[in-house]
């Protein structure tokens, strides 16, 4: 039975069907030649990227998403912030049973009060103790220092209020 006969056959039974690979193949001359393989499709997520249409400006916006990603790593530290021109510096480190904070503001001439609340947290983000501090700024830097007993504390974190302003620092506890 010859592919005629199958036609007929099918037609009979009310299917009609008009198909035809060879004219599929002459309208399609990238399919044929793929079909024949007289064109090979690239290999390699490189080789395609670049390829493709807008393949080489996805490439790049990857590159410098990429490079945003590792200079902000680099540069941002969640324990330094500024408020005004005021630069503050949250630090927590163990000894023994004790973990011992220090909240270090740079020296600024208008006497503004400075209102912080200190957090000790778990590794799970569970507070274990929290401790209000305050000062003035002056000439000189000012230290708000505070103790906490070291519950498996992991992270410090303290949110800051001045001028109206409130930012928060946190910080690992160094062993």
């Amino acid at each position: 039975m010859d592919d005629l006969e199958r036609q007929r056959l099918i037609e009979q039974e009310g299917v009609t069907f008009h198909y035809s690979h060879d004219e599929y193949l002459k309208n399609h001359p990238e399919i044929e030649k793929l079909h024949n393989g007289e064109m090979i499709p690239e290999k390699g997520l490189f080789k395609v990227l670049v390829k493709a249409p807008g393949g080489k400006f996805m490439l790049a916006t990857i590159g410098i998403l990429l490079a945003v990603i590792v200079i902000l790593g680099f540069l941002h530290k969640t324990n330094q912030d500024f408020i005004g021109k005021v630069n503050m510096n949250l630090s927590a480190f163990a000894f023994e049973d004790t973990v011992y904070v220090t909240l270090k503001f740079d020296p600024s001439a208008d006497g503004t009060a400075v209102a912080a609340t200190v957090s000790a947290l778990t590794t799970d983000d569970q507070i274990v103790a929290q401790h209000e501090l305050s000062g003035n700024l002056s000439d000189k830097e000012l230290l708000l220092r505070t103790t906490f007993n070291d519950f498996e504390v992991y992270t410090v974190k303290a949110a800051i209020k001045m001028n109206g302003q409130e930012k928060t620092l946190s910080v690992l506890v160094s062993r």
